[in-house]
């Protein structure tokens, strides 16, 4: 999160082409999965749309400074979207119609 909030993010394309973007000011540079140099952090559009939606912003901004909170968040998310394939339910489930109230 603070890498999100505390970069400026320019425009760029990934080595295959796509679309994506890079931390202008970075001061943390990460190895690059394909030479031995490093490279600044990359980000999507999906990612940026956590820091740029003002609801979104308002939720992630909250985690910046708060990692327990981050996890715990994550940990609830995750279980919730497992439950009914946990529980082997998934197969009687319609899923077009679930809500995921138990």
């Amino acid at each position: 999160m603070n890498s999100l909030f505390k970069n400026t993010w320019t425009l760029t394309k990934s080595p295959a082409g796509a679309v994506q973007f890079e931390a202008f000011n970075s001061t943390v540079d990460y190895p690059d999965p394909f030479n031995k140099t490093f490279r600044h952090a990359t980000m999507l559009v999906s990612d940026l749309a956590l820091r740029d939606d003002p609801i979104f912003s308002a939720i992630a901004g909250s985690w910046v400074n708060n990692f327990d909170a981050l996890t715990n968040a994550f940990v609830a998310a995750w279980c919730k979207s497992l439950s009914p394939w946990l529980l082997g339910l998934a197969p009687h489930l319609d899923l077009l119609t679930y809500s995921g109230k138990q």
